[in-house]
């Protein structure tokens, strides 16, 4: 399918806003300024206006033009998850919020879930290790499994808020433990550490899974912080 010249403008400028090529507070060119830079009408142009606003990206003033907005204080999950795709990157402020949202909520839900958690969760659980455990060098997949096993866990323990936001942050979820995955030792490490958590949750023991959660978020924290130069 041929991507539309509007959509196509919206992503290039959008683009430029999130390198820095157009600061903050700064204005935009003009609709006949950009219709010259891509040759087209002043229509395409002011779809591709129109779609950066409603994405957060730029403000129109009246009579004066439009803006870019600071993106950074009115962020939202889907514009981080924008972000975070174009960068192919996480910036250890955010990255570091990410973590201290799992600490807080991923221990609390492993707990939820082990008074909650049926046999075909844990069934569920099962797969997901022996299929981590056969692609141990693969970090793409492990990344894919890693969002798999979490996520039931949320699901299984009925928190709504958790699962919407954990939902919400797949994207961003998916860069960061991708390079995890990637440091040396991890994926073993991860891989034991998971079947800790399953153990326990397998005996509906809420306190000793909620440990076994912690411990996995720690070491998670604890080895893509250590290394988030590179995240």
């Amino acid at each position: 399918m041929t991507q539309k010249l509007s959509d196509k403008i919206y992503e290039d400028i959008r683009r430029d806003i999130i390198n820095g090529i157009y600061k903050i507070d700064s204005r935009l060119p003009t609709e006949r300024d950009l219709a010259g830079i891509y040759g087209t009408n002043r229509f395409a142009i002011r779809e591709a206006m129109t779609m950066l606003a409603s994405s957060g990206f730029a403000e129109t003033r009246p009579q004066s033009g439009t803006y870019v907005r600071d993106f950074n204080l009115h962020c939202t999950l889907e514009m981080l998850a924008q972000i975070v795709l174009i960068n192919k990157s996480v910036d250890p402020q955010t990255l570091k919020s990410i973590m201290k949202f799992r600490e807080v909520n991923e221990i609390r839900t492993a707990e939820l879930a082990a008074a909650r958690i049926t046999d075909e969760d844990l069934a569920f659980l099962s797969n997901n290790l022996i299929e981590k455990e056969k692609n141990l060098g693969v970090p793409q997949k492990l990344a894919e499994l890693d969002y798999g096993f979490h996520y039931r866990i949320i699901l299984a323990s009925n928190d709504i808020i958790t699962r919407l936001i954990f939902t919400s942050m797949k994207q961003v979820y998916m860069v960061f433990t991708d390079f995890f995955y990637s440091l040396d030792g991890a994926p073993e490490t991860s891989l034991a550490l998971n079947r800790r958590l399953l153990e326990h949750l397998k005996k509906r023991d809420p306190v000793k899974s909620r440990e076994a959660m912690r411990k996995i978020i720690a070491y998670g924290a604890r080895r893509i912080q250590g290394n988030k130069g590179n995240a």
